[in-house]
């Protein structure tokens, strides 16, 4: 049985659709009606759920809190798909760390990563938000100045058990050897537990937003100085090569070069969101990333098709009239990850 499909031919990008939309929107009724009929969309497959890849399953749990972190019906879904992928927990395995596959034969940089972050996510209090401050619709229209407005805290759970996970899954990923002598991480781990693949964009990004995370909850400067240490290695490392400064994983080096798959197509808008949380932590001292993020925004934006704002793969080029349907999904949605973080 398929798990149902959205808007995308893969269901962890159709969690990352609706995160974006959720995040960008200037009606929080509207997406609130959305996060409802999707939920309600999974309602008779939810077992199907389980059967998916970890990485898959804690993409959705981060969506699910991303919906309404004060939705009960939402985080218990999402605690569930968090406590599916812990009970692969393996330290017989290379020291411990979750597995990828539901073959359990994989340890990868992405699925444990994305474990520290739901983890803290689980774990965090959270201020309540009215509307979001310069942002955009889904349908990039032109991008909407708002006045954004904080009320009081409330909890996700607070429970200790989340933040427990999340220091105990870092300190086996930072001696795991998936983050380079580069600070950048790789894809995961061989049988043999030697560290193995290529780095890409979201494995960085979502490691530093768990660090990042990890420095909010506890104050520990340590874990913003990892995450310092890998924002810079991957402005540096993920770069187009026919336009310094915009992020490009390796699938997309340039606008004449982008051969990425379904899945690539969306790293590098992860990576730009997760920089938006290094920079709303502070972590962003002299300002370096902030500007990247405006500089690759408004890249992106000023190269849309002017007539459906539709968003390229590549953000210093373009878009193609004949990108596949589903693949311009992903990249539209990549490309407001991008615009939010940049807080356009």
């Amino acid at each position: 049985m398929e798990h149902p499909q959205l808007w995308t031919s893969a269901w962890w990008q159709d969690s990352l659709a609706l995160q974006a939309y959720v995040e960008a929107s200037v009606d929080p009724d509207d997406a609130k009606k959305l996060c409802a009929d999707v939920a309600e969309k999974e309602n008779k497959p939810w077992s199907n759920l389980f059967e998916t890849s970890s990485d898959d399953q804690l993409w959705w749990s981060l969506t699910w809190i991303s919906c309404d972190p004060t939705n009960t019906r939402y985080i218990t879904r999402s605690k569930a798909l968090h406590a599916h992928v812990l009970q692969t927990w393996n330290a017989s395995y290379c020291g411990g760390g979750v597995l990828w596959d539901s073959e359990l034969t994989y340890k990868n940089a992405i699925t444990n990563a994305l474990l520290i972050h739901s983890s803290c996510e689980l774990y965090k209090v959270r201020p309540q938000r009215g509307a979001k401050q310069r942002i955009c619709d889904y349908n990039l229209a032109a991008p909407i100045a708002l006045t954004s407005s904080l009320h009081s805290s409330h909890k996700v759970t607070d429970e200790e058990k989340y933040l427990d996970n999340a220091i105990e899954t870092w300190e086996w990923f930072s001696s795991s050897g998936m983050i380079n002598s580069d600070n950048l991480v790789v894809d995961g781990l061989t049988e043999d537990c030697v560290p193995t693949g290529a780095p890409f964009t979201y494995n960085s990004g979502i490691l530093l937003q768990s660090l990042t995370s990890l420095y909010e909850i506890t104050s520990n400067k340590d874990y913003l100085s990892n995450a310092t240490n890998i924002a810079i290695a991957a402005l540096k490392r993920f770069q187009a090569t026919d336009a310094p400064g915009i992020l490009a994983d390796d699938c997309c080096v340039s606008f004449d070069n982008c051969t990425c798959n379904h899945d690539g197509i969306s790293f590098h808008g992860i990576l730009a969101r997760s920089l938006a949380a290094f920079v709303r932590a502070g972590g962003d001292v002299d300002g370096s990333v902030a500007s990247a993020l405006t500089y690759n925004a408004e890249t992106a934006w000023g190269n849309r098709d002017v007539d459906t704002n539709q968003m390229g793969i590549a953000w210093e080029g373009p878009v193609d009239k004949n990108i596949d349907p589903n693949d311009a999904c992903v990249a539209q949605t990549a490309g407001l990850q991008l615009l939010t973080a940049a807080g356009m």
